[in-house]
């Protein structure tokens, strides 16, 4: 059986770095090679959902960040054009109608297009809130892990 530390170390080093190799993961954290691949392929079964590219939109030219939180006047489960619209990166669905929607934009019409856009397909918007500094992304590891 893996010590609960064990598998955090593992799973905080592959959060900073999911495509380092098990051998180097292993001398950064003290492990045996063999021990770190296996702690991987446990965590890879279990409890990875999916390795993805985390992008710096200001270096594309997406310098606007902004949260909006509003209410639907349908369920929003069914509003699948979310998914199309340009701007979106997440939608978080709250209690009831309520939801919260990330968007990334280049320039503040951009921004106001998309919340017209919104408006338009039943949404009321509640408040919007700008990023400044996002001094931390998908920075949390509990330090126990439920099997």
């Amino acid at each position: 059986m893996v010590k609960e530390q064990l598998l955090v170390n593992v799973l905080q080093a592959l959060r900073c770095n999911s495509r380092e190799s098990g051998a180097s993961l292993a001398r950064r954290i003290g492990l045996a090679t063999s021990t770190s691949y296996g702690i991987i392929k446990l965590l890879k079964k279990r409890y990875i959902k999916r390795h993805v590219s985390l992008l710096n939109y200001k270096k594309i030219g997406i310098p606007y960040h902004s949260f909006i939180y509003g209410e639907h006047t349908r369920s929003i489960k069914n509003t699948k054009y979310l998914k199309k619209m340009q701007f979106i990166n997440n939608a978080y669905g709250l209690q009831g109608k309520e939801f919260v929607l990330e968007i990334l934009f280049r320039s503040l019409k951009e921004k106001e297009e998309t919340i017209e856009q919104l408006k338009k397909r039943g949404c009321i918007i509640k408040a919007t809130y700008d990023v400044i500094k996002q001094p931390m992304i998908e920075g949390w590891i509990p330090n126990k892990i439920v099997n």
